[in-house]
């Protein structure tokens, strides 16, 4: 229904008088209403023309009546298109300006903690005193009523305020009404609510204090849904204890603890004199293999030990089933962080792990064929063992493991005949190959190359002058070779160096405008060895960059990234460089005259076929990016040829060209893959370079690296984790940081969004909550991503019980309880429109609507009056 247009505006205006506030709408939809201004629209044009032709062309005798009948059939035509509006007459009041509600829970789990109730109470009278006191612009107003309903076993209406003020100190005081009832009729006082709200026909607003744990919950649903179509927002501040006053009233168990080592849990049972109970204690949501401790019957409380050995790191949870022998049961967990040295499994040779400190690192050494269970290790390393030794579905394990953080490295080990597959490629053949960091495939060189980065260094200085023509027909063929995946950079240098066109994607629009820079080279000034413009090429990284160098002086080509294949061009027809110094990063190709330029082959564009599969000789791997991981004085027997995938992170290569990889990493599925194309040699644990660099091909795999630099603790809140984390120094103390943030994902890929999230980056502290998943069969594996500026991202392996499997039990009433059920306050305020501990409440007061009349009949016989005046009219011609 919408406001009416013309000639209906004025209605509502020449009524008001007599009827008092009124307001004027049309129920006809928005076709109908189209078609109905149209028509008087065409019947007001036909009734002008129609005057002005007798009035002013014809000057018939008597046209004083007939323009008086033309003017009532107008009349009627204009009245029945109004008609066809449908319009309805309302009279138009101001609302009343509604009422606040405030449901107080004082059930025994809320007030078992006065100052919990307390403090809730405080806080929704803070809001309401804070929304009362600002001022309501527009259709908004402070309620005129409100009334206070606590509920326990029932609801009852205990105060009513006349004067919205008085709501402040209702609230307040509300928590002296004594009910303390083992039960909690929350979706009756919702009722009651609601029926208050349609008693006052107001707007009306409703505060929850609540911890949720309502004994008619099943009934909420209807209930929320009326307050939804109603447009009454519901407020809720979660309030209740945190401990059950029955049965196992409190539970303690070290935040952090060893792999290992046992770990005492300290209890509190509370019991009613009437009988006794077992208490069952299991680790990962698994009962413990020495069964149940007995509860004698008691009346009063009872402190419990027990034990448990925890024996998978990473976040892990114990939990307590208490069943007494009346059959009432009651379950809790208890949340831990288990800490342990690095677990590395080495697999097949594995000599070089000796490197490893006893006190740092646990060793673990396994035959190829065994069993293995990679996801309770930290890295897993196949060290030259072939794929078709491992047991089977052992790939399939390890795949998995990737999912939780395992880390896996495979070592190719000892080359053969240069003519026989690589051990990596017959694992590239299997499932494990998409994982790769490298691939054996020589057409991802050939065929399907990787986007490359490439870059062209061109000598301007004037001894140039005349090479110049050459300079633009081989710059010319490396851009016509480039495609839209691919990067160019040029840069020029003399005495200086600087920017032709800085790094683009090599789109066709690029590719014309650095032909178009090519044109515009100039040569002028002196010549100086390229140093800059070098550095900078030498510090990119990427997987597939190419230098052209273009200059006739005499440089030093030590100055170099090894994974950047350089092709330099002599334009001088003979060897002017050091050869020595470039021959071993790419091609040397001497330029005699401008016209062959086209004759020439550039092996960065077409590389040699490689037929063989490794590569013989013993070298010093050269460092391509990254962290520096092999010193110079480490050297490497042959390798196997492989290429590396573009996405991955590319540390070591063979000295000379072609760059072989020897080392590299990739991230997958929350782990890290990485391959050593060589063999690790066994001497290097006997040498402190050796250790080092294994100890950092090792800690490069670490998922969760830094375990010494985050302070971990979790809390459990029933059918969600509370979690808060510090960052810290060696002594302990808390350390800045630009950014902190822990997203939790399960290993089927699910995010648990963390919300009411409370962050201090000058304390480097972050804390909130999660809700545990609720698809799963009791427990599901999962990962604590912890992302800090400037860092690697910390990968915390984390089992969590599922929610709907394993959640704690009260069969007995709310004395077996102790905790807040977050989930369901939050999803009631939400589905309602309202909030979760507001810090102030904005009150409405929309326009009332009286019941429409309905106008189009009495425009009807208007109408038809008017025609039949038009027709008796003298003068009118039918």
């Amino acid at each position: 229904m919408t406001a009416c247009v013309w000639p209906l505006g004025g209605i509502a205006a020449v009524l008001e008088p007599l009827l008092g506030p009124a307001e004027v709408t049309c129920a006809a939809g928005p076709t109908q209403a189209r078609i109905a201004l149209v028509i008087m629209a065409v019947a007001a044009v036909m009734a002008g023309l129609h005057l002005i032709w007798d009035a002013v062309l014809v000057r018939r005798p008597g046209i004083g009546r007939r323009q008086l009948a033309n003017l009532l059939l107008l009349v009627a035509t204009m009245l029945l298109g109004t008609a066809a509006l449908r319009p309805e007459l309302a009279g138009r009041a101001e609302a009343p300006p509604g009422q606040v509600i405030a449901l107080v829970d004082l059930s025994e789990s809320v007030t078992r903690d006065p100052a919990a109730l307390t403090r809730g109470l405080d806080e929704a009278a803070d809001a309401v005193e804070a929304g009362l006191s600002e001022p309501s612009p527009g259709d908004r107003s402070p309620p005129g009523s409100g009334r206070v309903i606590v509920f326990g076993r029932t609801a009852a209406t205990v105060a009513v305020a006349d004067r919205p003020a008085e709501m402040v100190s209702l609230l307040r005081s509300a928590a002296a009404t004594a009910v303390a009832d083992d039960a909690s009729a929350g979706t009756a006082a919702l009722q009651a609510a609601l029926d208050a709200a349609d008693d006052d026909e107001g707007a009306a607003t409703v505060l929850l204090i609540t911890d949720g744990h309502w004994s008619d919950i099943d009934g909420a649903g209807r209930v929320v849904a009326r307050l939804q179509r109603r447009g009454i927002p519901v407020h809720v501040w979660p309030t209740g204890s945190d401990r059950a006053a029955l049965g196992l009233v409190g539970a303690d168990m070290a935040p952090v603890v060893q792999i290992g080592a046992e770990v005492p849990l300290r209890l509190v049972y509370v019991g009613d004199g009437a009988v006794g109970a077992r208490l069952t204690v299991g680790r990962d949501g698994q009962p413990s293999s020495g069964g149940p401790l007995t509860i004698a019957p008691s009346d009063g409380w009872v402190p419990v030990r027990a034990a448990m050995r925890m024996v998978d790191r990473g976040m892990r949870f114990v939990r307590l089933d208490v069943e007494r022998a009346d059959g009432i049961r009651q379950s809790r967990r208890l949340y831990t962080l288990v800490v342990a040295p690095p677990r590395i499994l080495v697999v097949g040779r594995g000599g070089w792990a000796d490197a490893l400190p006893a006190d740092a690192y646990e060793v673990t050494r396994a035959q190829p064929g065994a069993a293995l269970q990679p996801a309770r290790f930290d890295v897993v390393v196949l060290d030259g063992v072939p794929a078709d030794q491992l047991g089977a579905g052992e790939i399939d394990k390890l795949i998995g493991a990737l999912a939780v953080g395992t880390g896996l490295l495979v070592v190719n080990g000892p080359g053969g005949p240069p003519d026989e597959e690589a051990l990596l490629a017959r694992y590239e053949e299997g499932p494990l190959g998409p994982y790769l960091p490298v691939s054996t495939d020589p057409r991802l060189a050939l065929l399907e190359p990787p986007p490359r980065d490439v870059t062209l260094l061109i000598d301007i200085s004037g001894s140039m002058g005349g090479w110049m023509p050459a300079v633009r027909a081989i710059g010319g063929q490396i851009i016509d070779q480039l495609r839209d995946q691919d990067r160019l950079q040029i840069l020029w240098f003399n005495n200086r160096s600087g920017d032709l066109m800085r790094s683009a994607p090599a789109t066709p629009a690029v590719r014309a405008a650095a032909h178009r820079a090519l044109a515009s080279l100039t040569t002028f000034g002196g010549t100086s060895a390229p140093t800059a413009a070098l550095q900078r090429i030498a510090e990119r990284q990427s997987n597939s960059c190419g230098l052209f160098f273009i200059s006739d002086g005499v440089f030093d080509g030590r100055l170099h990234n090894p994974g950047c294949v350089t092709t330099v061009f002599e334009m001088t027809g003979r060897s002017s460089v050091r050869r020595r110094d470039f021959e071993q990063f790419g091609q040397v190709v001497p330029v005699a005259r401008a016209d062959r330029v086209g004759e020439i082959r550039m092996v960065f564009f077409e590389p040699e076929p490689r037929p063989e599969h490794f590569r013989a000789g013993a070298f010093v791997p050269a460092h391509v990016s990254g962290d520096p991981v092999l010193t110079p004085r480490l050297a490497v027997d042959g390798v196997a040829i492989t290429y590396v995938r573009p996405e991955a992170e590319w540390i070591s290569s063979h000295d000379t060209y072609p760059f072989d990889p020897v080392l590299a990493y990739r991230e997958a599925d929350g782990g890290t893959v990485g391959a050593f194309t060589g063999a690790i040699p066994d001497a290097w644990a006997r040498v402190p370079d050796g250790q080092a660099a294994i100890a950092a091909m090792i800690d490069r795999l670490l998922a969760w690296r830094d375990r010494d630099r985050y302070l971990l603790s979790f809390d459990d809140r029933g059918t969600a984790v509370g979690l808060a984390v510090t960052v810290v120094d060696a002594q302990l103390d808390p350390v800045s940081v630009g950014a902190l943030d822990i997203a939790v994902t399960t290993e089927e890929g699910e995010t648990l969004p963390l919300r009411d999230v409370e962050t201090d980056p000058a304390l480097g502290h972050l804390a909130g909550e999660f809700d545990l998943p609720r698809r799963g069969d009791g427990t599901v594996r999962a990962q604590l991503v912890l992302s800090e500026a400037g860092r690697r991202p910390q990968r915390i392996p984390a089992v969590l019980p599922v929610a709907a499997a394993d959640g704690p039990v009260a069969a007995a009433g709310e004395r077996w309880v102790g905790d807040i059920d977050r989930r369901f306050l939050r999803d009631l305020a939400r589905q309602t429109g309202g909030q979760v501990r507001p810090q102030q409440i904005s009150f409405a007061a929309p326009t009332a609507i009286g019941r429409a009349q309905p106008l189009h009949l009495p425009l009807i016989a208007a109408a038809a009056v008017a025609l039949v005046a038009g027709v008796a009219s003298r003068g009118l011609r039918l």
